[in-house]
């Protein structure tokens, strides 16, 4: 998994960098220097953050010249896990 998939599935669940580092209990600032190519990680650091962002609901995939991440979890759990202030506001809060 390159760490710009890293990054996306992160996105996509709407996890920090903190939260991936307590989920997979690899450095902060190794997810951050993998996910922006300053570095590489060990073949086991690399399964370790797999392995955390797949037991949150991404999946990875590679093919037809096509390599992604994508996520089975509903708009509403997506939305629910956001990091965003105004997707946690209740609808009848926005403007």
């Amino acid at each position: 998994m390159p760490g710009y998939l890293c990054q996306a599935a992160r996105a996509l669940l709407g996890l920090s960098q903190s939260d991936l580092r307590e989920l997979s209990m690899v450095s902060k600032k190794s997810i951050n220097d993998y996910e922006n190519a300053f570095s590489d990680l060990s073949e086991g650091l690399a399964l370790r953050l797999r392995q955390a962002l797949e037991g949150q609901g991404a999946r990875f995939v590679h093919g037809d010249g096509a390599t992604g991440v994508v996520t089975g979890m509903a708009r509403s759990e997506l939305d629910r896990r956001s990091r965003s202030p105004r997707k946690n506001e209740a609808p009848s809060d926005r403007p």
